[in-house]
């Protein structure tokens, strides 16, 4: 359907946009398919779409487009355009489509550059819904389609978030579905300009709306060194909505260390710089939980691992296969001199993205 409304409030009916259609009011929704049963004279199943109100003056039309048997032999493709006209009649004067009613064309005669119809218009009363399909606008992480096939070395995560490294050659490409044209913006947080469009954006109205998106590594990749997360935002023109997809450098998807509090134990874990306080006495613990990526994908690997750069520290578990593991680390012995430090490496399964912690020593009081 074309000059269609983005929506409509029901108490009371009112189309969203202006009264009178100006830019922006109007859009063409996806294409539906339909089958054979739902074109004979009495049609199975409740509807072939769902279309919000239309006023008069938007001058709303269905696009039916399909083959033509020309010799009853030959398939051409061929489009015609169907007014909501009662009469099927060029000429003849717009109709309202209002809401709880059933709007049927019937095809009367037709060639390859003409369509004949008439249309009933009746009550809706059946019960239930229509069908599944409604006109919307609204993004959702449904709409968003991360193309693995053609991205390289590209891992999407279940959070929505992107894994790319920013090395020459890795590419992203994914596709939105969305009733309307995209407005697109690259926010880089005050980084480098790591990652690019790649190609044209081409709006595609075929069984759905949809837009294909491409990126690629900027040519100036090898001189730069602030790569931040890049988030790409998406804003349909019809609705407004807004979607965003955060591309995150792969070296910083490493597993989130928080601490695991526990009654007496004084032990502390700054998170803003990484570090492990722990006194220096013998036995002393502290755990910290590793909270890990997860592939969005229907394997789901997520986990993760730790090693240990000094063995004077000890660890429960070298792994955990949960996105969420609790890690116990014990310090058997105190260490001779308060000044040693050592070293925990965290690692994502998703991702092989690490995150290093430090463990300082505090000596005990006197």
């Amino acid at each position: 359907m074309d000059n269609g409304r983005t929506g409509a409030t029901y108490f009371p009916v009112k189309v969203l946009g202006s009264e009178s259609a100006v830019d922006g009011d109007l859009i063409t929704y996806p294409a539906r398919e339909y089958t054979a049963d739902q074109t004979t004279d009495k049609p199975k199943g409740l509807g072939i779409f769902y279309c919000y109100p239309s006023p008069v003056g938007d001058e709303g039309y269905l696009i039916l487009s399909g083959t033509y048997a020309a010799n009853k032999t030959d398939n051409i493709k061929v489009a015609y355009k169907v007014p909501f006209r009662p009469a099927g009649d060029e000429t003849g004067n717009y109709i309202e489509v209002a809401h709880n009613h059933r709007y049927t064309v019937s095809i009367t005669n037709a060639d390859p550059y003409h369509l004949d119809f008439t249309l009933q218009v009746a009550d809706w009363t059946d019960e239930g819904d229509v069908d599944n399909y409604k006109p919307e606008n609204d993004f959702t992480q449904e709409a968003f389609a991360f193309d693995a096939a053609n991205s390289t070395n590209a891992l999407l995560l279940s959070d929505g978030k992107v894994a790319l490294e920013p090395t020459a050659g890795n590419t992203l490409k994914f596709t939105m579905a969305s009733n309307s044209e995209i407005d697109e913006s690259l926010d880089y947080a005050g980084g480098d300009e790591w990652l690019v469009a790649d190609g044209d954006r081409t709006f595609e109205t075929k069984a759905s709306g949809s837009t294909a998106f491409a990126y690629k590594m900027a040519d100036d990749l090898g001189s730069m060194s602030d790569f931040r997360p890049v988030t790409i935002r998406l804003t349909n023109k019809a609705s407004g909505s807004k979607y965003s997809v955060v591309v995150m450098p792969k070296d910083q998807t490493g597993p989130e260390i928080s601490l695991v509090a526990e009654e007496g134990n004084t032990n502390t874990y700054n998170a803003a710089t990484r570090t492990v306080t722990i006194l220096n006495a013998n036995g002393q613990t502290i755990k910290l939980k590793a909270t890990a990526a997860t592939l969005g994908t229907e394997a789901a690997t997520t986990g993760s691992s730790v090693a240990i750069t000094d063995n004077w520290i000890t660890v429960d578990n070298n792994s955990a296969a949960d996105a969420e593991g609790v890690y116990t680390f014990t310090l058997p012995t105190a260490q001779g001199s308060a000044e040693e430090t050592n070293t925990l490496t965290f690692t994502a399964a998703a991702t092989g993205a690490k995150t290093i912690v430090n463990v300082v020593l505090k000596a005990p009081q006197p």
